[in-house]
């Protein structure tokens, strides 16, 4: 049993519980409870002070290790709440990492689309090597996954390059899947259970994008990628509303991509729809291609 204590709030329950699982498998996580010292392994206290921020980790055997980091000491380029974020992360990280002997690959990480960050720096005329010595020593990612992250940014500047100003993309999320993986932090919810929902699911995903359409009359919509969850949990008849509800409403569109992340839930006429409406992509996520990379 784990006990955080985060009075400051400076991060989000939700943060330092996906920072501390990672580190602790199967511990149970709890936050600011008065509960019995007896049941807890671990304390850890989060502290706010004027110019630094401090964290005391204190195990069972009342053996405590602290680590501290001054404000002026970190620069990530963005304002003083997110550099104080990231502060907070890494004495979480590395009072951990003191801890349990693990190093994550990803460091501080743990939110989607890392690249975000990298493409906001190399926006900001930030020269790469010094992109690089920021992921790793401020955001605490390995070598390795700084180069990949770098790599992938790059390949990404044209297409970003040629978005225009006045154009929009849409997200739309199907909350289903077949069942919830251990790992996953999206809302999500067993397909199987909610069968009766998807129908009127749908039917509100739809009145909610012709509000959306009227908002944006003025732009024009760039790309569409409808995600989850697993959308395809949805049944093909239900897919197929959706499919030319959003092509009926938005013409035009110039990407329109669907995640599948469980293959599965796909077959012979599933895909024969996607073709039907002409889907330029499908995303199967396989957790990894490659059994050594984490």
């Amino acid at each position: 049993m784990i006990l955080i204590l985060n009075k400051d709030n400076i991060l989000s329950q939700h943060e330092i519980f996906e920072l501390t699982r990672i580190f602790f498998r199967g511990e149970q996580i709890y936050f600011n409870e008065d509960i019995n010292p007896s049941n807890v392994r671990i304390i850890l206290n989060l502290i706010k002070k004027e110019s630094s921020y401090k964290g005391v980790l204190t195990d069972s055997n009342n053996n405590s290790i602290t680590e501290e980091i001054e404000f002026s000491k970190v620069n990530i380029y963005r304002d003083e709440l997110s550099t104080r974020r990231i502060i907070a992360k890494q004495i979480i990280y590395r009072l951990f990492k003191m801890k349990s002997g693990l190093s994550l690959p990803w460091g501080v990480l743990t939110g989607i689309r890392p690249t975000k960050i990298v493409n906001r720096l190399l926006k900001m005329n930030i020269n790469p090597d010094e992109v690089k010595y920021i992921l790793i020593n401020e955001y605490l990612l390995n070598t390795q996954k700084a180069n990949l992250l770098i790599e992938i940014a790059k390949n990404q500047q044209e297409t970003i390059e040629n978005i225009s100003e006045n154009t929009y993309s849409i997200y739309i999320n199907i909350p289903f899947c077949p069942s919830r993986c251990s790992y996953c932090s999206f809302i999500s919810l067993p397909s199987n259970r909610y069968l009766n929902e998807m129908d009127g699911y749908v039917n509100n995903l739809l009145k909610e994008l012709e509000l959306t359409r009227k908002k944006m009359i003025c732009w024009e919509i760039n790309s569409v990628y409808i995600g989850g969850g697993t959308p395809t949990s949805l049944n093909e008849v239900l897919m197929e509303k959706l499919i030319f509800g959003i092509k009926d409403m938005f013409p035009g569109i110039k990407e329109f991509s669907i995640e599948a992340g469980r293959p599965e839930t796909l077959d012979i006429e599933y895909l024969k729809l996607f073709k039907k409406y002409n889907i330029d992509r499908i995303s199967i996520n396989p957790q990894t291609m490659n059994d050594i990379s984490l």
